[in-house]
C-alpha cells in the first residue's frame, strides 16, 4: 500500500503547518497548491524539494516531519475522521448494526452483488 502513497497527498498538512504560524487559512491553501504544482512541474516529489526551492519563506526545517503518512492520518482523530481509532470505532458501530439487523457482511455482499448484476442486465437489454 505504501507505493500508492504520494507526497502531494500531504498538501493539507503543509497548509496546516502555515496556519500554526498565523498565516491566513486562505493563503495557506494557495501556498500549498503552489508547492504541489512546482513539485509536479519539476518532477520532484514535494518531500524532496529543498528549503531553497520552497514556495514560501515561512517553511523551515519543521516541514520535514510533515511527510509522515501515519502521523497525518492520526492527526485527524475527530469523530468520523480517518484516524485509526476513529475508523475502528466506525467499524464496530457497523458490526453492531449488522448484528442487530440479522444480516451478515457476507449476506449483504451477496444481496448487493445480485442486485447489481440484475441492474446491469436490465440496463444492457
Amino acid at each position: 500500500m505504501s507505493s500508492t502513497l504520494l507526497p502531494f497527498m500531504l498538501a493539507t498538512d503543509l497548509a496546516d503547518c502555515l496556519v500554526r504560524k498565523d498565516v491566513p487559512f486562505r493563503e495557506t491553501h494557495r501556498i500549498s497548491r503552489r508547492c504541489v504544482a512546482k513539485s509536479g512541474k519539476q518532477g520532484i516529489p514535494m518531500n524532496e524539494l529543498s528549503l531553497e526551492q520552497a514556495i514560501d519563506g515561512r517553511f523551515e526545517e519543521d516541514v520535514s516531519h510533515l511527510f509522515d503518512y501515519e502521523r497525518s492520518v492520526e492527526m485527524r482523530a475527530a469523530k468520523g475522521g480517518c484516524g485509526r481509532d476513529c475508523v475502528l470505532e466506525q467499524i464496530n458501530v457497523l458490526k453492531a448494526m449488522l448484528a442487530w439487523s440479522g444480516f451478515t457482511a457476507e449476506s449483504l455482499k451477496e444481496t448487493f452483488f445480485v442486485r447489481n448484476i440484475k441492474a446491469t442486465r436490465t440496463i444492457d437489454s
